[in-house]
């Protein structure tokens, strides 16, 4: 079967792939108008302030070093305040992160609303994280598995298109030599079952890990420090089926599909102004948006598209 190659400008990564699969339109938007623009939101500075603590954490292991549990709770706290850090192994600097007395004063509301899947506040789960702090060096203690790559870099090809990004770690088998991918989300709950049969993210980590060290990985895990839990994804052959995917999403790509596909996911886009998070001129690019709220569960939109009637400019 011949493989088609994509004439595709720039770099692809998962969350390039990803931003397609959610909308098309809004896709459009970041990489084809050129308007990018940098998220803020709870979910996300928590989310790279929890990655830099399992990263400083992994990195110690692997230097043969003692874990500064102290240090680490200060940084958690403190990040952005003080100048506490947790680069002393990491080449990527930790500058702009911020801790919780920081995100409690930024993101009032969302720090202490329990209106979450899990029925816990942002402050009870990351209490919770500090008490489990132990687990992951525990983890490695009683494992065969040892902490291998952390924030690894990657690049390949794939149909004539250029992929790049990181790996959140990976950890190799001290007996045999296997590979095995951990990704970190800060999720509220666990996945379903659907979203782990065919994990797109995994499959651009398989064709990396493959492209850089000639093997594939024997398991692909998602790590959910927020809640405690660990999910494994992939079924039987979702590689071959994830590559079948991204060739069709490159596609539609390609022919300049942009119709926008508006749902609740819209109350957090950066380019609607539903959004409270998102900033001027960026929360007014788009018309196309659900009106779904947490508040107001809605299945209308501001505008049908193709439609000239619009609810709000």
């Amino acid at each position: 079967m011949e493989t088609k190659t994509f004439n595709l400008l720039g770099n692809f990564s998962y969350s390039r792939l990803e931003k397609y699969l959610s909308c098309p339109y809004a896709y459009k938007l970041s990489y084809v108008d050129g308007n990018f623009v940098s998220a803020n939101s709870l979910a996300i500075h928590v989310g790279t302030l929890l990655h830099k603590v399992n990263e400083y954490i992994c990195l110690s292991i692997i230097n043969n070093k003692k874990i500064d549990y102290d240090k680490i709770l200060d940084f958690i706290d403190n990040a952005g305040v003080t100048d506490v850090s947790l680069d002393m192994f990491s080449e990527k600097k930790d500058s702009g992160i911020k801790g919780v007395n920081i995100l409690k004063r930024e993101f009032f509301e969302e720090w202490f609303s329990t209106n979450t899947k899990s029925s816990k506040s942002m402050k009870q789960k990351i209490d919770e994280f500090k008490e489990r702090i132990h687990d992951l060096e525990n983890e490695f203690k009683n494992s065969d598995w040892e902490p291998y790559k952390v924030e690894d870099p990657f690049e390949f090809k794939f149909n004539g298109v250029t992929f790049k990004g990181f790996i959140d770690r990976i950890d190799k088998h001290k007996v045999t030599g296997a590979l095995r991918v951990i990704d970190y989300k800060t999720k509220d709950a666990k996945f379903n079952e659907k979203e782990l049969t065919t994990p797109l993210q995994f499959v651009v980590y398989a064709m990396a890990i493959m492209n850089k060290y000639g093997q594939t990985p024997e398991s692909f895990i998602y790590d959910l420090p927020l809640i405690g839990e660990k999910q494994e994804g992939g079924t039987k052959g979702f590689i071959a089926r994830g590559e079948k995917k991204m060739s069709s999403i490159l596609e539609s790509i390609e022919k300049e599909d942009y119709k926008p596909t508006p749902s609740p996911l819209c109350y957090w886009c950066n380019f609607c102004c539903n959004n409270s998070n998102a900033v001027a001129p960026y929360n007014k690019m788009c018309k196309y948006y659900s009106l779904w709220t947490p508040t107001n569960k809605t299945f209308e939109v501001n505008c049908k598209y193709g439609s000239l009637f619009i609810l709000k400019p």
